[in-house]
């Protein structure tokens, strides 16, 4: 893996690095690839990983990231059956 790490940053390979490391379970890392280059790919698929490991709100964040909308209103709305106050907290939000 660290190999590929490597070849990846030389090649400024975002999508390619945020896919490894959310296969090392290195979130985190992937995250601050993200907001510091605002690919959008990268930020879908991280969206992706954190739906996967039931990171709801996060996963909501980087889907609006991407300019994936649908995804984002799909995520929120599973999220919300799940939890009634983020509804709450959706609706305070849209009226701010």
């Amino acid at each position: 893996m660290e190999g590929s790490l490597k070849y990846y940053t030389a090649a400024d390979d975002t999508l390619s690095l945020v896919r490894v490391y959310c296969y090392m379970e290195q979130v985190d890392t992937a995250r601050s690839l993200v907001e510091k280059s605002g690919n959008v790919a990268a930020a879908y698929h991280l969206a992706q990983h954190l739906e996967n490991q039931e990171q709801i709100p996060e996963a909501i964040k980087y889907y609006s990231m991407s300019e994936c909308y649908n995804n984002a209103i799909r995520c929120g709305r599973s999220y919300a059956r799940a939890a009634p106050m983020f509804v709450y907290m959706l609706s305070f939000a849209a009226a701010a």
